[in-house]
Parts: C-alpha cells; sequence; structure tokens
C-alpha cells in the first residue's frame, strides 16, 4: 500500500504545479494595443474597414485580438474575421502569436 500512496501523492504534487496561478504578464508595448479601434486601408486592391478589439485574457497573459471586416460576403457574413493572441514565450524570449482567421489558415510563430 505504501507504494501506491506514494505515487498518488507525487501524482497530486504534480497536478497542483500545473493549476498555480501565474503572476499577470505586464508589456508596455502590448498595452498599448489594448482597447476598441478602427483600421482602415487598402489589401489587394480593395479599400477597406476592419473593426479591432484587443483584450487582455487568462489572467493577463495574453492580449487577444478580434479583428472583423465590416464589408460582407453574400450570406451577410464578413469577409474576414481573425482572431489573434499574442504573449511573451519566457523559453525563446520572443512574443509568440497565433492567428486564426475565417480563410482557414493557421499559424503560430515567434514575433
Amino acid at each position: 500500500m505504501k507504494p501506491l500512496s506514494f505515487l498518488l501523492f507525487g501524482v497530486v504534487l504534480t497536478a497542483t504545479g500545473a493549476f498555480a496561478q501565474h503572476p499577470a504578464f505586464e508589456d508596455s508595448l502590448l498595452d498599448h494595443f489594448a482597447g476598441k479601434w478602427v483600421l482602415r486601408g487598402v489589401i489587394a486592391g480593395k479599400q477597406t474597414t476592419h473593426d479591432i478589439d484587443a483584450r487582455w485574457i487568462l489572467g493577463h497573459l495574453y492580449l487577444q485580438f478580434q479583428e472583423t471586416s465590416r464589408e460582407r460576403d453574400s450570406t451577410g457574413s464578413p469577409e474576414y474575421e481573425a482572431l489573434v493572441t499574442i504573449g511573451w514565450d519566457e523559453r525563446s524570449t520572443q512574443y509568440a502569436c497565433l492567428w486564426l482567421e475565417n480563410t482557414g489558415a493557421c499559424s503560430t510563430r515567434h514575433l
């Protein structure tokens, strides 16, 4: 019975560490992007306007951008939508980014 108790104790300690709270990520550069703003410009030769809502998520560890074009497709849905999440990767000491969009593209990279 003692080996089983020891194993169970080890599992509990490991699981507890996995759920430990991380301190909030503070970054003055990313803080400038938080909020609601409008992106206007030309993409592929076509004038476009996108609404951006950038907010801190998951205990202030990541800044997530929700980007939605004002232009609509034939079904009434936005022509373009994206969720972009940026955080800091301590191991590489670089920003990391996850980009999901309605074009089917998905990418992760260090910036």
